[in-house]
């Protein structure tokens, strides 16, 4: 039976038919690429206390391998309270055996195993002596006159016990006085100023004092020196030690955490190696280091001291921890941003760079490029992330608020993703188990977890295209590194950290200029990587007109508008052009060596910028002021100067995917035989459009990674040569596009079309409850399918879990290709079933799909099993007082978690469900 017809939704309807059309249709095709367990997702695995079994574990394991995960990451952390028994003290011979049992049982179930070096964040330990403990600096100041002398001996205000490295007197006018020596082991300075007034700076090493964040039992303790060879090696020997014995599976993969390192700035050795990298003493500029004096000057010796700091990490932490870890026959994910290094390199180092995606907002592309960028240049095959972090508040995401965040990064670029998390829970501890306070809960006590292997196999789909091939950008983009070091605002000793979550200072405003060429590249449809000094002179080569790389060809180098640059790299620069590369530079050319020895030593940069000037065949090219769009030919290459980037790029010939103006965002690729597009509709608006293609093709065929279907694409080529292709595409929606420069054989797409109105099952439903907690509610009948939430019904409203809604009905006769059930509303999974056989778990929106093949005359029955969110359940607890929280654990906010004031969440089934025939569309 059939209650009143409804007007269609058509314009929703066009687009979103053929993505639900043949849910069950070609579900296995030649062209989908293998799905490795690198394709399926990944996840953080917190094991609390370490309180594991090799039973518990090998349980898990079998858990995650049927929710189609593809492996897990070992990240011990604290223990939950009254479990104190259970716990493992980290790296003992016991904790070793539990990961030998634990690489066993993964690798019999085709899953792989990841672990931290190290607990909880950052690296440290009870091994961690205070000499190797992170450091400090503290600069103080001491006013002297004529004859006077210091009236206590020296000691830090802010940590009496520090130790004294350098006591320098300035005078007024005149040169420094390096009175160190002076000082006796009481403290007590024997000198005083002859005439005049003087400023003592007296230079201490302290400490930090930070602990490892969130330590496993076992190893409480200091945080190592992380710009301190002898410290990584000192810390790594304990691993030495416990792997010496060790018989099982290697890990896959050792894993560095984004660097967290609070206020770290100094190591013991720090005035020996600022003398011997940059050439001059840094006590000589004392003042200048803590913000006092000319602002160049400042800016110049800052910019030397962060110089100087990422030197340190990238070449006596990351480049030996890389080395280590192979030796261990392991690879290695490093999270570089956090740093006061450059990230480009640091992420490049790794076998696996890795970003993350933090808070509601998710991940910045822009910021997630120099993850996958520093791949892409280095020919990094894999780019991870660290995936849903805080995306919402405890027990508040949906399946339908993961996709989104998951398809940002893979536009970034990622394409081996790590859910933020999953925690080791045993099987007797009450509902909702052991949880991670900072984290998505993906694990098997979220309500959700029935749905999530759709979840899963969405991304394994995705990845196995995103894995697939090579990038194809066109564009380097030249990072400028040092104009952001030489920033001079603020007192004190700098400390410039390259952090993911406040990219609005040190990204946006910090590198402005470099900023806005990324964005308006990204917004314009260029497809570009960023590239750094470093990776520019090692890794650069002019091939054919282009630039090559370890991983990628590209058409241009941007410079975007920097005013200092090492003179190797412009050096670099001109024999790339000089061998036939295309150099866009924006606003200007760089004209100063960065730092201190800038101010003497820039010839070489000057005698670079004259063999441009010899090449435009004038005296000299003043670099903030040139004639917009003048091409400098030098030697077989050029140098194109512009104040408009786009239209530079333009006249360049690089081309653009102008597919952006309609609201798509995407990824390119390339392959053997043409191109992949992985294709993004971010907007709430359908999109059913003649996709433009910056390539031309022969063919192309279309795949639904959500929905597994699969066709070859209408096609027309435009006059200027390029490929346009027929998309339909639901909001929110996933599309990849392979092209291919000759035809292929494969069943057309369905490009589909609503055939009639719209019709509703009138009813009634029956609601029945079949899982969950904390009580069964009682079941229910409606004319109309209600949420079960909201309804004066208590025992409802606290109910997370599993519920039942069915009907039947009789369709009218017709000559429809398919039908296409669309549920409406729904809170906030489901499961469909039609005359009892599943038509499909719908976990995002759209919630529609084609049911056409499972009708049959006469009556039909519908069911649709919904599952809500956990909020409602732990609301109900919470203000019962049931205690549950026997472990660290705060909201979003950081402060203690309490859901007792929460409102009831919608539950279950909204609508309205209706049913519309389908056609073939023109």
């Amino acid at each position: 039976m059939f209650g009143k017809i409804i007007k269609s939704r058509a314009g929703y309807l066009i687009a979103t038919v053929a993505a639900v059309f043949s849910f069950h249709a070609q579900a296995q095709q030649p062209a989908w690429p293998e799905v490795t367990k690198e394709c399926r997702p990944w996840t953080y695995w917190w094991w609390m206390g370490s309180a594991v079994t090799a039973e518990e574990l090998e349980r898990h394991v079998e858990l995650y391998a049927a929710a189609g995960m593809g492996g897990m990451h070992i990240v011990p952390i604290y223990g939950a309270k009254g479990y104190e028994d259970r716990f493992i003290d980290y790296l003992t011979p016991q904790w070793m055996d539990m990961l030998d049992a634990v690489t066993a049982a993964a690798n019999k179930a085709g899953l792989g195993i990841d672990m931290t070096t190290g607990t909880g964040w950052p690296y440290g330990g009870p091994w961690v002596e205070s000499e190797n403990a992170a450091k400090r600096v503290f600069i103080e100041t001491h006013e002297l006159n004529e004859g006077e002398n210091l009236a206590e001996p020296l000691r830090s205000k802010e940590q009496p016990k520090a130790a004294l490295q350098a006591l320098i007197a300035y005078p007024n006018e005149g040169l420094h006085v390096d009175v160190t020596g002076r000082v006796n082991d009481g403290g007590r300075l024997n000198w005083s100023p002859g005439e005049g007034r003087w400023t003592l700076y007296a230079v201490y090493q302290g400490w930090t004092k930070q602990q490892v964040k969130r330590a496993a039992p076992g190893a409480e303790g200091n945080v190592m020196d992380y710009f301190s060879r002898t410290s990584l090696d000192d810390y790594l020997a304990r691993f030495d030690e416990a792997f010496a014995h060790y018989e099982g599976r290697p890990p896959r993969a050792f894993y560095n955490d984004s660097y967290e390192v609070y206020n770290a700035n100094w190591t013991g050795d720090f005035f020996e190696q600022f003398m011997q990298r940059r050439g001059y003493d840094l006590r000589g500029f004392l003042p200048q280091l803590v913000g006092k004096g000319e602002p160049d000057i400042i800016g110049r010796v800052r910019s030397d001291y962060c110089q100087t700091l990422g030197d340190l990490i990238y070449e006596r932490f990351t480049v030996p921890w890389v080395a280590w870890s192979q030796d261990k026959e392991a690879i290695t994910r490093d999270q570089a941003h956090g740093s006061p290094g450059n990230l480009l390199d640091l992420y490049a180092a790794a076998d696996v760079p890795e970003t993350e995606g933090f808070g509601r907002g998710g991940a910045e592309i822009l910021m997630t490029k120099f993850a996958s960028s520093a791949a892409h240049v280095r020919g990094k095959p894999l780019v991870s992330s660290e995936s849903c972090t805080w995306l919402d508040e405890h027990f508040q995401v949906s399946l339908a608020e993961v996709k989104p965040a998951i398809d940002q990064l893979f536009l970034g670029g990622v394409n081996h993703m790590f859910f933020h998390g999953m925690t080791f829970s045993p099987a007797d501890v009450p509902w909702p188990g052991w949880l991670f306070y900072a984290s998505t809960n993906f694990g098997p006590s979220n309500t959700f977890w029935p749905h999530l292997p759709e979840l899963n196999a969405y991304i394994a789909r995705c990845q196995s295209f995103l894995q697939f091939g090579m990038p194809d950008n066109d564009v380097l983009l030249y990072e400028p590194l040092f104009d952001y070091w030489h920033l001079t605002e603020g007192e004190g000793v700098p400390l410039k950290l390259l952090t993911v979550h406040h990219t609005d200072e040190w990204l946006h405003k910090g590198m402005a200029h470099f900023y806005s060429a990324a964005k308006t590249m990204h917004d314009l449809g260029y497809t570009f990587d960023y590239i750094s000094d470093k990776l520019l002179d090692e890794r650069a080569r002019a091939v054919g007109g282009a630039i090559e790389a370890d991983g990628g060809r590209y058409r241009v180098l941007v410079l975007p508008g920097c005013m200092r640059m090492p003179d190797t790299t412009l050096g670099t620069i001109i024999r790339l052009v000089e061998q036939g590369a295309t150099v866009v530079v924006v606003e200007r050319l760089p004209s100063e060596v960065p730092g201190m020895p800038g101010l003497t030593e820039g010839a070489s940069l000057k005698a670079h910028l004259a063999v441009i000037a010899r090449a435009a065949n004038v005296e000299a090219i003043q670099p903030a002021h040139f004639e917009d769009g003048r091409v400098i030919v030098l030697g077989k290459g050029r140098i194109v100067l512009t104040n408009d980037l786009s239209s530079a790029l333009t006249a360049q010939d690089v081309p653009r995917e102008t597919m952006v103006e309609a609201g798509v965002d995407f990824v390119r690729r390339t392959h053997d035989r043409g191109k992949t597009y992985f294709v993004v509709n971010p907007t709430a608006a359908a999109k059913s459009l003649w996709l433009p293609l910056a390539v031309s093709c022969e063919s192309a065929v279309i795949f639904d990674p959500r929905l597994t279907l699969v066709g070859t694409a209408r096609i027309r080529t435009e006059t200027n040569g390029r490929t346009e292709i027929r998309v339909d595409i639901e909001p929110g929606g996933t599309r990849v596009i392979q092209t291919f420069d000759t035809p292929v054989e494969y069943p057309p797409w369905p490009y589909l079309e609503p055939a009639g109105e719209s019709v509703r099952p009138e009813g009634p439903w029956a609601v029945t409850f079949a899982e969950g907690g904390p009580e069964m509610p009682a079941g229910y009948e409606s004319q109309e399918p209600v949420p079960w939430s909201n309804r004066g019904d208590d025992c409802a409203d606290a109910f997370s879990g599993m519920a039942r809604y069915e009907t039947r009905f009789t369709l009218p006769r017709t000559d429809a290709a398919d039908w296409v059930l669309d549920l409406g509303e729904v809170y906030e999974s489901a499961e469909v079933f039609v005359n009892g056989e599943s038509a499909g778990i719908l976990w995002c929106k759209p919630y529609g799909v084609a049911i056409g093949h499972l009708l049959k005359p006469g009556e039909n029955i519908l069911a649709v099993e919904v599952v809500n969110l956990m909020a409602n359940r732990i609301r109900y607890m919470d203000r019962n007082e049931i205690s549950w929280q026997n472990y660290f654990f705060v909201n979003i906010d950081y402060k203690p978690f309490n859901a007792s004031d929460w409102p009831v969440m919608p539950s279950g089934l909204g609508g309205p469900v209706t049913l519309t025939p389908l056609k073939q569309a023109p």
